[in-house]
């Protein structure tokens, strides 16, 4: 049982998650609306608890996610986006479209295949505050202001010992840390992990946008790196640039009408003619039309998307990127959801749902083992859910460092190769449907 309200220390818990952030919060919530495991008693530590911010939230830059239909599911699951709705900005997109510096047609556009947006843009802090609301109202939730110090698993008892950073010592059937790429946990656990630091940053902030539906996310790829405008509403959105840290320090240094006309320079750069790639643009596009009549009809003219207008140069703040990858997600009485197990450049803005597939995957297993009476550390279950997060993650990240890559060189055979990629990703229906039912963690 868990501490009840107001008490300091919870001595034993069914389940502890430590961190509270998104994945961390989404998991917790899941926990509490679950009719399985509503009887299961859970603890949340984290060294700074999360406060519940109400309305707008504007000021300085929150991160903005871009959460699929499958991350949106659970918010709805949990109760949390009726609370988003009522209170916090938050906008759908129905396409994404991707150009490429170097080519004048290399573009593709990823549609939605149901009803619902492709993706929902949000603020970290809308995730999360929408989430702990829905927590605090689960009686078998306590939120405790903690870190962990050390752990121990006894040799022949199921569960493993938690000393806090004041002494105190909790006893728990499993350990989830949500704690981020810089996990204490996955540390204290011995869980190798494989790490990487890109040679860029991303530069972040909030822009002023020409009126328009601004219904899609746009990237556009540079020698530099790739360039994203994230829709937030009719005349928002926010801004990922990722290049390098002596080129965002000039660019901070900048007035705003300066900034303003070098990210609109970055979508409005004229492509070079490179007739062989035209000649190979035009020759795909007659077989497809000639072998696939009703494939996607291939593109005539470049995609624009809307202007800028403004910059607000308070919420402009920089971050750095990288991978990272832990060869193991479980280990008995033990899991990493999130960052803790995964880290990955957020050029196609999956950070966050890879988070949210792996809370759909454990609270299956989860649920499973309460359905035939089994405590929540069970090994066998744990190691289900390793192996489906896993073959859903790992290609996802290698992946989009793989387009990071290739996108970053400037090769003629290179632009070439890419160029017919993206052209096939466009034009062949199937191929371009499989890319979202992949992103999207569609069934």
């Amino acid at each position: 049982m868990a501490a009840a309200a107001g008490s300091t220390l919870a001595r034993q818990a069914d389940i502890v998650i430590s961190g509270c952030g998104v994945a961390g919060s989404a998991l917790a919530a899941l926990l509490g609306c679950s009719p399985l495991l509503k009887g299961s008693s859970v603890l949340m530590l984290d060294r700074r608890l999360p406060e519940v911010k109400r309305g707008s939230l504007d000021g300085k830059y929150q991160r903005v996610y871009a959460l699929n239909p499958a991350a949106v599911g659970v918010l709805r699951k949990s109760g949390a986006w009726e609370v988003v709705e009522e209170e916090y900005r938050h906008w759908p997109a129905r396409f994404m479209h991707t150009l490429d510096s170097r080519a004048k047609l290399g573009s593709t556009t990823f549609t939605s295949t149901n009803e619902e947006p492709l993706s929902h843009f949000l603020e970290s802090e809308v995730i999360i505050s929408s989430l702990m609301t829905q927590i605090k109202g689960h009686s078998n939730i306590t939120l405790q202001q903690a870190s962990i110090q050390s752990i121990h698993k006894p040799e022949n008892d199921d569960f493993i010992s938690l000393t806090l950073q004041d002494g105190s010592t909790v006893d728990t059937g499993l350990l989830i840390s949500a704690e981020g790429f810089s996990s204490n946990i996955r540390q204290l656990a011995k869980i190798p992990w494989t790490e990487y630091m890109y040679s860029h940053k991303a530069l972040v902030g909030t822009l002023k946008m020409e009126s328009s539906a601004n219904d899609a996310a746009w990237q556009r790829f540079h020698d530099f790196g790739p360039t994203a405008l994230l829709p937030l509403g009719p005349e928002t959105s926010s801004l990922v640039l990722f290049t390098g840290e002596n080129h965002i320090a000039e660019m901070m240094q900048m007035d705003e009408s300066q900034i303003v006309d070098v990210l609109n320079g970055y979508w409005t750069s004229q492509v070079e003619s490179n007739p062989i790639l035209e000649a190979l643009d035009e020759t795909f596009s007659q077989l497809v039309k000639a072998c696939l009549p009703s494939s996607s009809s291939s593109r005539s003219t470049p995609l624009t998307p809307p202007r800028i207008l403004g910059v607000d140069k308070s919420t402009l703040a920089s971050y750095p990127v990288g991978f990272g990858h832990a060869s193991h997600y479980v280990k008995p009485n033990l899991a990493l959801v999130g960052d803790s197990a995964h880290r990955i450049h957020p050029l196609a803005g999956q950070g966050a749902n890879l988070g949210f597939s792996d809370c759909i995957i454990l609270l299956d297993k989860l649920e499973k083992c309460a359905a035939i009476g089994e405590k929540p550390g069970k090994y066998e279950y744990l190691l289900q859910y390793e192996r489906e997060a896993q073959a859903h993650n790992l290609p996802t990240q290698l992946f989009c460092d793989a387009i990071y890559r290739i996108y970053g060189n400037s090769s003629l055979p290179v632009v070439a190769l890419r160029n017919l990629a993206s052209r096939i990703a466009n034009d062949i229906s199937q191929i371009n449907s499989a890319f979202v039912k992949h992103a999207t963690f569609s069934k």
